[in-house]
Formats: C-alpha cells, sequence, structure tokens
C-alpha cells in the first residue's frame, strides 16, 4: 500500500540523515531531513485515513460492510443523484462525490479522524483504538495531536523556535522513529 511504501520512505530518510550526520566532520545538521521525514509521515497517515474512508464507504454502498450513522447522514449533490439512478451498478457517483467532499479535508489530527472514521466505523473510535494499545485514550489523542501540531509548525511556521530567533526548533532521529512507530501502530488497529 502507499502507507506503507511512504512510511518504508520515512525509515530511509532517517536513516539516510543519520548515516550522513554521522560521515562528515564536524557533523553535519541533518534536521531539515528528519523535519522532511515528519511532514511526509503525517501525510502518509492523512492519506491512509482517506483511502480507508473511501473504500470503507463505496463497500457500504454495496452492502459488504455495516452503514453507520453518519455514512447515512452522508450528503449527495443532485448530479451524483442522477448519476446513481442512471447507471445503480457502478459506484463511480460516490467514490467522485467523497472525493469532492474530502479533498480540501485534512483528517490528521485526532478529532478529525475520528469524524472521518464514522462514516465507516459504529463504534466510537478512540475508545477501541485505545483498549487494543493498552493506553489511555487521552494519551493516544494527545500523543497523535502532538506529532501533527510538529508537522504544522515545520509546513507553515519553518519550525521557528520563537524562544530563539531565526533557529529552527531542535529535531533528532528519535522523534521521526518513535512517531512513525507511534502512527504506525494508531493506523493498524
Amino acid at each position: 500500500s502507499r502507507f506503507v511504501a511512504a512510511t518504508t520512505q520515512v525509515r530511509r530518510i532517517e536513516n539516510l540523515a543519520r548515516s550522513f550526520a554521522s560521515s562528515t566532520n564536524p557533523p553535519t545538521d541533518v534536521g531539515d531531513l528528519f523535519r522532511a521525514a515528519i511532514v511526509l509521515l503525517v501525510s502518509a497517515h492523512d492519506y491512509f485515513i482517506h483511502e480507508l474512508t473511501r473504500i470503507g464507504m463505496l463497500q457500504a454502498l454495496v452492502g459488504t460492510r455495516t452503514r453507520t450513522d453518519a455514512y447515512e447522514r452522508f450528503h449527495v449533490g443532485m448530479a451524483s443523484v442522477r448519476d446513481a439512478v442512471t447507471n445503480p451498478s457502478k459506484p463511480d457517483w460516490l467514490e467522485a462525490e467523497i472525493f469532492q467532499q474530502h479533498s480540501l479535508l485534512s483528517f490528521q489530527r485526532a478529532e478529525k479522524v475520528a469524524d472521518a472514521i464514522r462514516l465507516i466505523y459504529p463504534n466510537p473510535l478512540w475508545p477501541d483504538v485505545a483498549r487494543r494499545m493498552n493506553s489511555p485514550v487521552s494519551d493516544i489523542k494527545n500523543r497523535l495531536d502532538l506529532i501533527v501540531d510538529r508537522r504544522n509548525k515545520i509546513e507553515h511556521e519553518a519550525d521557528l523556535d520563537p524562544s530563539q530567533p531565526g533557529h529552527p526548533w531542535p529535531i533528532w532521529s528519535v522523534n521521526v522513529i518513535r512517531a512513525m512507530y507511534f502512527i504506525k501502530r494508531v493506523d493498524k488497529v
């Protein structure tokens, strides 16, 4: 899957950065490579949730997945209704509608992920994830949101530390590895 490929690429970037830093004297600052890995990781997570939701909604349409209350309340435009009536055996109309409605949405932060998953999963998401990960709900949601917050600082604020103008927040290999393993565990559940 593209999620697995992206997390493999995150690991390669992290390995490359560590290798490069250790092979130069003095060690080269490879923080920007670690930052790129965090951005890619959160992007892969967002993509995974989008795909999971899209596939699950199409399964619900054809009856191979239980339809949730949120699925039943999903609004579609009249053009999509016309397409569905004209060709009821093809789910293309729903796929186009999902893409149109979700294309500008971000499914990164814990609450936005839960909003998306409600379309395909009838139970509250985070208590089930917490039970499977053997951690409190608040810890899992907070940790995910902290990773996304760091990605947003990198993406939108150049990861600059306001207490040291012109200098980025420090970042290390361990930040990337921990974030990657955590998001892989969350998305695996």
